[in-house]
């Protein structure tokens, strides 16, 4: 399967890249740092590895939008994959923790497979135009709640 590369998201935590990653494979915290109100359900029992799902639910264009997670790659302290699949098909996610400057550079990926033709087209004005513009503040917002988050635990410690 041909992949279509997305938007990339990035923020700075003051934290070490264990910390950051341990926060972030908390599928169960998601909801702590996302902008609207998002709910997530484990299906798969125990902490999170590579074969766990989850059943989410989120705001997307301002519309309820239910969604399956599966988490397809974890690398401690340094990448977790994961797969959230919608009406609309899968979108992969994709966060790569990376020592930086005393703290943590934390980058977001996204990513669909490859359409046919006409349909690839049109994602991929989705993926390169309207994505960006139209996620970028709230994936932002996320990410810097995270942060947030992350550096407040670090700072208790």
């Amino acid at each position: 399967m041909e992949i279509v590369k997305g938007p990339t998201f990035r923020v700075h935590v003051d934290a070490p890249p264990e910390r950051v990653y341990s926060y972030v494979a908390d599928f169960t915290r998601h909801p702590e740092w996302s902008p609207d109100e998002m709910k997530i359900e484990a299906l798969t029992p125990g902490p999170t590895r590579v074969g766990s799902t989850y059943k989410a639910e989120g705001t997307l264009q301002g519309k309820r939008n239910r969604s399956e997670l599966q988490v397809t790659e974890m690398t401690p302290s340094s990448r977790i994959v994961f797969t959230a699949t919608d009406k609309s098909g899968p979108l992969f996610h994709t966060f790569t923790f990376t020592s930086q400057d005393g703290g943590t550079l934390v980058e977001r990926n996204l990513a669909a497979p490859r359409l046919p033709f006409a349909q690839q087209a049109l994602r991929t004005a989705l993926m390169l135009v309207f994505l960006p513009i139209a996620v970028r503040p709230n994936f932002m917002k996320a990410l810097n709640m995270m942060k947030a988050n992350v550096e407040g635990e670090h700072s208790r410690r």
